[in-house]
């Protein structure tokens, strides 16, 4: 009867095992970032691709921002400051919680 139980519990703990490894959760920082036109759907925004001045223009209630693609920085109302987003496999991610500050914040830099 012990040795049944046993195999039982052996078993669900490597197939737990097996599908933690091949399914693993995103990393908590991972989660907190999503595609830049997720981003912008989210916050009602218009998105535009600016290949010229190498740069990402979010328009969303009322206001206006640019990632400085090159730079990592963001410019909104003339001001620049730190930009969290990053590119992968040329897809730009941005941080979710970024991007409702810039549109909440009256000084967000």
């Amino acid at each position: 009867m012990n040795m049944v139980k046993n195999a039982a519990l052996i078993l669900i703990a490597a197939a737990t095992l097996y599908g933690g490894l091949t399914n693993p959760p995103a990393p908590l920082e991972e989660a907190d970032y999503a595609p830049i036109e997720q981003v912008s759907r989210q916050t009602g925004g218009e998105l535009t691709y600016d290949d010229v001045n190498g740069t990402i223009d979010i328009a969303a209630k009322g206001v206006t921002y640019s990632l400085l693609l090159s730079e990592g920085r963001i410019r909104i109302n003339g001001a620049s400051c730190p930009g969290d987003f990053y590119t992968k496999d040329g897809i730009t991610y941005m941080s979710k919680g970024q991007a409702f500050e810039l549109l909440d914040s009256p000084h967000p830099c």
